[in-house]
């Protein structure tokens, strides 16, 4: 019952993401994503996840994505802000 509903992973993912455990953060959300593509908080908490493993390119990407879904969310404006910083910051 529960490995089929996005709102478990993605909220485990939450979860994962404030004990510091970025990368099963980023499953969880991946696999959130996958069962519901148009769950926003998922596919911000996969950008968010991918902030922290220093996968700024993807975070940013991914950010960009959840804007296109939802234009008004400030969180993932500023987390499109930050990744797009560290990416610079790395040329």
């Amino acid at each position: 019952m529960f490995d089929s509903d996005p709102l478990v992973f993605s909220n485990r993912a939450a979860c994962f993401l404030k004990l510091g455990r970025h990368q099963q953060a980023l499953d969880d959300s991946c696999r959130s994503v996958a069962l519901d593509p148009a769950m926003v908080k998922a596919h911000f908490r996969k950008g968010t996840a991918l902030y922290a493993l220093a996968r700024y390119e993807e975070s940013a990407q991914t950010m960009a994505h959840v804007l296109k879904l939802d234009p008004s969310n400030k969180d993932a404006e500023a987390g499109l802000r930050l990744a797009q910083v560290k990416l610079r910051q790395r040329q």
